[in-house]
């Protein structure tokens, strides 16, 4: 019997150290109760984004929430602010308003116009790429270097009436680092009426 126990006692000391790494490596330590994500609410509009990311309060932006990992200045970021533009015909009016804006920007491009989920709804998407100079959203943020490709989305949708606007975006070199984040905040983002 002290022999089982002193076994018993010795496994504890070995695996229970090693247990919550192995849970973490495995992918169950979400399924524990611990998410990478966190929840975001104000103004009415909640979504989750990275535990990391920080919530930037303020101005006429509904919500505002920033990595803090930068390119020149340049996080990526996700947003829900109030819009007007809520129709097709006036979104395209908008990209042709872009296109011309931007036509000194070797970075500059746009994808199709297309209808995508979000809030509850559906919503119009942009998309595309342009230059940014940095820095951006925050006045702590490191200083600018020039100009960053920034890979950016914006939807556009309609809530009880009132429009909004959603966006996402990072320098593209980081974009598809950060993908998972956009997805999730889109599939989590909700406003309430």
């Amino acid at each position: 019997m002290e022999g089982e126990m002193d076994r018993r006692e010795s496994l504890r000391r070995v695996c229970w150290p090693v247990a919550p790494a192995l849970l973490l490596a495995s992918g169950l330590w979400g399924s524990c109760g611990y998410s990478k994500y966190k929840a975001v609410t104000a103004d009415g509009v909640r979504c989750e984004v990275p535990r990391d990311w920080e919530y930037l309060p303020g101005g006429d932006v509904l919500l505002l929430v920033r990595s803090r990992e930068f390119v020149n200045g340049v996080p990526a970021f996700v947003s829900v602010h109030p819009d007007q533009l809520r129709d097709r015909a006036n979104i395209s009016r908008f990209m042709e308003y872009e296109r011309r804006l931007y036509t000194a920007d070797p970075n500059f491009s746009q994808e199709e116009l297309r209808r995508i989920p979000v809030g509850g709804t559906d919503g119009w998407l942009v998309a595309g790429t342009r230059s940014q100079n940095g820095p951006i959203f925050h006045p702590s943020a490191a200083e600018g270097k020039g100009p960053v490709k920034v890979r950016e989305a914006d939807i556009y949708f309609t809530v009880g009436g009132k429009g909004y606007g959603a966006a996402f975006g990072a320098p593209a070199e980081l974009f598809e680092k950060y993908r998972p984040a956009f997805d999730h905040f889109l599939a989590t983002l909700r406003v309430s009426q």
